[in-house]
């Protein structure tokens, strides 16, 4: 992993355009790792998110986020869970 960057930090809207461009300049997905200060899997990963030949970074961008409310820690605590163990605790809770 490069230093300087936050250990799992997600990529941004931005570093997507940055790769779509870099891969349409004809870099491979360790020359952009280096040029962003990312991991080589890391962007290996995000050029394999397009289902076409070639990025997209809106392709990318949109699966990214599906996946990313679909992952445990996203949905761990729903409006509906909060809403009824708040309503358990009235129950319990002396006023």
């Amino acid at each position: 992993m490069h230093q300087g960057r936050p250990k799992n930090k997600q990529l941004t809207l931005k570093e997507r355009y940055q790769i779509e461009g870099l891969n349409e300049l004809g870099f491979s997905a360790r020359a952009i790792a280096t040029k962003m200060r990312r991991s080589n899997k890391t962007i290996a990963r995000e050029l394999r998110r397009c289902f076409t030949s070639k990025y997209c970074t809106e392709i990318a961008h949109t699966h990214a986020t599906m996946i990313r409310k679909q992952a445990r820690k996203f949905t761990k605590r729903s409006q509906e869970l909060i809403d009824k163990v708040e309503g358990l605790l009235k129950l319990v809770a002396p006023e």
